[in-house]
């Protein structure tokens, strides 16, 4: 386990949590626009004590692990907080992801109970979130929030599988502490407050869906508002959930920005954004300047691109009366970003994950900094930009994708040599491009059936290209920047 620096003792922890729920009691915290439920902070404490008590008689206690397999809900929201009041380490886990690829991190991790929705038989130890659904909203009074009190906040708390360049997951781990600690800070250059109404329509079981949409807006004493997970087939329905809760804080990823830019027709969502003042972060992969322009333009909107990391957290940001097109803004306070001889990205931050759960990390900081796999320099305004990558991974959508699990799934099932490669895309950041040497039984359709179904839709292929061969260096390593080369694909910067 990789060691750091705690920033504040658990207490300091406790005390913020007692003070925002105390303050903010009787005060609506989070509205559910699919279903119209809405939860004031007393209630929601409620719920998380009823959570508890029905979680301890299934035999769950401090240090347990909880896999969570759902979708975006205002009982994961519960539940996720619920952890932390029992100390309980968190393994969420996406339901879209395919089952080889959620077999595969369930391998992975010795968990005590899973929490499903219908489906996913082929998992042990499952408990249905209807027994959850189902619990009453305990009678709640100020002095049970002494329970804050009583937790380590340096322990794990959240496990978050991420893909790596290897194909195999890794699951970096993080305290609760950690992502307070990295949200105060990133808070401290936009100043959140009660008048913020956060929008949520990110995946919830990925680090930006915690992080930025969930614990952000709670140390920042603003609401949330849950809407339907984004998909290009919701687009038209985009506006009617900010509107009706009259949501004013948006986390927006490059896909989102592009396709709304695009195909957005929707008079009431482009007046209403130009009516209010609504501030929209931007994070998971790069935006391109022209696009942040020509949003900002058509929606009065203004973007602030940030940069981060699932190890390091929240690193850089723009913010008001700092923003610069281009970068990922200045260092966020206790941080440190240094760039290597070949340009590589090393920050050493306060909150520094707790190591990888599955891998060993012994060797993997050098001087306390964590290599990024990104390139990158810093101009004479002190501003961050991120000019590409080292690591072999694709950015869909703002998803991390492992171009060798689909290489080796093809490799291993269709007997044929494939290259996945990303290439830049402007509506999902990069797209999936797999240049094959064909033969008589490769076919195409059928792969991208097979990979949806084993993989899910994140990974599936955009393109295909057939070569007549796979090019490889004199170590006979495949070479990929010469495929590059030759197909006149340009290289694009992105980051997780």
């Amino acid at each position: 386990m990789l060691e750091t620096n705690k920033m504040n003792k658990k207490a300091n922890v406790g005390e913020l949590l007692k003070e925002i729920f105390k303050e903010k009691w009787d005060e609506k915290f989070i509205f559910d626009g699919p279903s119209s439920k809405s939860l004031s902070y007393k209630e929601f404490f409620g719920l998380m004590l009823g959570y508890k008590e029905k979680l301890s008689e299934l035999g769950l206690k401090k240090q347990d692990m909880l896999c969570i397999l759902l979708p975006n809900s205002i009982e994961l929201v519960i539940l996720y907080f619920t952890s932390i009041l029992m100390n309980l380490r968190v393994v969420p886990i996406d339901p879209e992801k395919g089952v080889s690829d959620i077999k595969e991190i369930m391998s992975h991790v010795d968990y005590k109970t899973l929490i499903a929705n219908e489906g996913f038989d082929f998992l042990q130890k499952k408990i249905h979130i209807k027994e959850l659904i189902d619990v009453q909203c305990k009678s709640a009074k100020k002095e049970d929030l002494e329970l804050f009190d009583s937790i380590d906040y340096d322990a794990i708390y959240l496990i978050a599988f991420t893909s790596g360049s290897t194909g195999i997951p890794k699951g970096v781990m993080h305290s609760f502490n950690n992502l307070i600690q990295s949200a105060i800070s990133f808070n401290s250059k936009f100043t959140f407050g009660s008048q913020n109404i956060f929008y949520h329509n990110l995946p919830m079981t990925y680090m930006a869906g915690i992080l930025n949409l969930l614990v952000l807006p709670i140390i920042s004493k603003s609401k949330i508002v849950l809407g339907k997970r984004f998909n290009i087939s919701n687009i038209s329905e985009f506006w009617d959930i900010p509107i009706q809760y009259s949501a004013n804080t948006f986390w927006l990823i490059p896909t989102v920005i592009e396709l709304l830019l695009r195909l957005d027709r929707n008079p009431k969502g482009i007046q209403y954004a130009k009516s209010g003042k609504i501030i929209g972060c931007v994070g998971t992969a790069p935006l391109n300047p022209i696009t942040k322009y020509e949003f900002e333009q058509k929606y009065s909107i203004s973007l602030y691109e940030s940069y981060g990391l699932s190890e390091t957290l929240f690193v850089a940001t723009n913010f008001p009366d700092s923003d610069e097109a281009g970068t990922v803004g200045k260092t966020l306070d206790g941080v440190e970003i240094n760039f290597l001889e070949d340009d590589e990205i090393v920050i050493k931050v306060p909150w520094m994950f707790l190591g990888y759960h599955n891998m060993k990390t012994d060797q993997l900081l050098k001087n306390d900094r964590f290599p990024s796999g990104d390139i990158g320099t810093r101009n004479e305004s002190n501003y961050n930009i991120v000019t590409g990558r080292k690591k072999d991974l694709i950015i869909r959508g703002g998803i991390n994708i492992s171009p060798k699990k689909i290489e080796d799934y093809i490799r291993k099932h269709h007997s044929v040599e494939v290259v996945i490669l990303g290439v830049p895309d402007k509506f999902i950041g990069e797209k999936t491009v797999c240049f094959f040497v064909p033969n008589t039984t490769f076919d195409q359709k059928q792969i991208n059936k097979e990979i949806l179904q084993e993989m899910g839709r994140n990974y599936h292929i955009d393109q295909f290209v057939e070569i007549a061969e796979i090019p490889k260096n004199l170590n006979g390593k495949v070479d990929k920047p010469k495929i590059r080369e030759t197909y006149g694909l340009e290289i694009n910067a992105s980051r997780h």
